[in-house]
């Protein structure tokens, strides 16, 4: 999630208090808490739209599933696993390419 762990949101939420103050952060927070509900309904709309206009269910499991297969690490580790047999330089000599 862009970098941020739970001990940096936790100092920007502390910042964000003493910057905002007590007094109004009852009223930030669910302002925060009303933009976050929004922006839910907004995706599900735009994923109920796009459903009904394509005629088909997304199926974004099996994009986040297909995408998975493209992990560097896993790529990595599956050519590292694989005996290729690799020419040494005794073999280039003998067999030049031209």
């Amino acid at each position: 999630m862009f970098g941020l762990t739970l001990e940096k949101l936790i100092i920007i939420g502390l910042i964000a208090a003493v910057v905002v103050g007590p007094s109004r952060l009852p009223h930030y927070a669910h302002s925060l808490g009303s933009l976050v509900r929004a922006f839910r309904d907004f995706l599900q709309s735009v994923k109920t739209q796009t459903e009904s206009e394509l005629g088909t269910p997304l199926e974004i499991d099996k994009w986040t599933t297909h995408l998975q297969h493209y992990d560097p690490r896993q790529i990595t580790k599956a050519a590292l696993s694989t005996d290729a047999s690799v020419p040494t330089s005794s073999d280039h000599a003998r067999h030049p390419e031209r």
